[in-house]
């Protein structure tokens, strides 16, 4: 059985210059090696780092692939991110609206 490792670094990247405090993740990011083409049997491994806004309340928006190696996986991993839930990034105590980077490691 071929297995699939998609570390989601904790290190991910606010891009923000006055930073708030990092969302926290509420319905996890999770991908399926059967869920993927199978255009790459033999070795998948490589970085596909996205970028997207997470809101006031939470929800993923506009998200976009900004490196792949695998262009055939960019509409998976998108729908995939519009369906993860976040904790808002709070300033002061209240929540607010910042864009994220988040890398994606296939070994």
């Amino acid at each position: 059985m071929k297995h699939i490792l998609i570390f989601l670094l904790a290190g991910s990247f606010l891009l923000s210059d006055n930073r708030p405090a990092k969302p926290k993740i509420g319905k996890k990011f999770k991908l399926d090696y059967y869920e993927l083409p199978k255009t790459h049997e033999t070795q998948l491994q490589g970085d596909i780092i996205c970028e997207f806004t997470i809101t006031k309340q939470g929800e993923v928006i506009n998200p976009k692939i900004v490196q792949t190696f695998a262009p055939e996986y960019n509409e998976i991993i998108i729908n995939k991110l519009k369906a993860t839930k976040y904790r808002p990034a709070l300033r002061n105590g209240e929540p607010v609206a910042i864009k994220y980077l988040l890398p994606i490691k296939f070994q």
